[in-house]
């Protein structure tokens, strides 16, 4: 019979199961409100300070993408990404106590194209500890893809800063220390 696995405000950009299949991996709204003066209900005001603060077709974005956990046996699913973050992709890593998420961290992020300086961050399920950088790239990540034993990642992304985010995406794998481009003497974007 069907049921609810998590109650999380706002719509679900992708769920995935983690190795165990007993815990879901959501990206969905933050839950917290950043644009609205007063009552989010029945705003005041509302506080532009960054250039992704509406999006053709979508609307106002008063809460950015944050990464969750949910245990399908029931709970609070909770979120484990900073609300101020821009989830762009999110997977678990094969030990199932971490994760892997493509996010801008850096404070002005809302002054740049999404992906522009977003970077690959391994974060920790069941333990509070600071995210740590896995992988980057001058023009930024926009997916990555843990390799099944968890020693690589691999990420599409850009070589050079500020190109548009349809443009020159290439194929990276990475150690945790450096990327490395596979076919780069083809000249062929990844789509």
């Amino acid at each position: 019979e069907p049921r609810l696995a998590a109650d999380i405000a706002g719509d679900a950009r992708a769920v995935h199961w983690s190795s165990d299949g007993r815990r879901l991996l959501i990206t969905a709204p933050s839950g917290v409100e950043r644009l609205a003066v007063g009552d989010p209900a029945d705003p005041t005001a509302r506080v532009i300070d960054d250039f992704a603060w509406r999006l053709d077709k979508t609307g106002l974005r008063n809460q950015l993408v944050s990464a969750w956990v949910a245990s399908v046996d029931g709970g609070e699913p909770r979120r484990l990404t900073d609300p101020t973050w821009e989830v762009l992709d999110a997977r678990w890593l094969p030990d199932g106590r971490h994760i892997a998420v493509v996010a801008d961290a850096e404070p002005d992020a809302g002054m740049r194209r999404m992906s522009e300086q977003a970077a690959v961050w391994r974060i920790a399920v069941d333990e509070s500890a600071e995210p740590a950088s896995l992988a980057q790239l001058p023009g930024g990540i926009a997916v990555v893809r843990p390799s099944p034993d968890g020693t690589c990642v691999a990420v599409v992304g850009k070589d050079f800063p500020r190109q548009p985010s349809w443009a020159d995406n290439h194929l990276y794998v990475g150690d945790g220390t450096s990327l490395r481009r596979l076919g780069s003497e083809l000249d062929r974007p990844v789509g």
